[in-house]
């Protein structure tokens, strides 16, 4: 969804994630719900400085879980 720029269509993925683990969070899900909310909100305002705070926050947090194959859209974010 977030490749096309469907970014409903990334937060309905996020919500159904969301809601699949809202009795027993886990640390990657709740670490993928940030991602997607952070990408979307990097697709709908780039300049905003809470979603810069935001994606930075979660490349060191993929970076500290080693999950490093989520990296790219994260970095590309956070460059532009």
């Amino acid at each position: 969804m977030l490749a096309v720029g469907d970014t409903a269509g990334a937060l309905r993925y996020v919500a159904a994630l969301e809601n699949y683990t809202l009795t027993e969070p886990l640390p990657w899900s709740t670490l993928f719900i940030a991602r997607g909310r952070a990408l979307v909100g990097a697709l709908q305002d780039r300049a905003d400085e809470t979603v810069q705070r935001e994606l930075a926050r979660v490349r060191a947090a993929l970076l500290a879980a080693e999950l490093r194959a989520f990296l790219p859209p994260v970095e590309a974010a956070l460059a532009e």
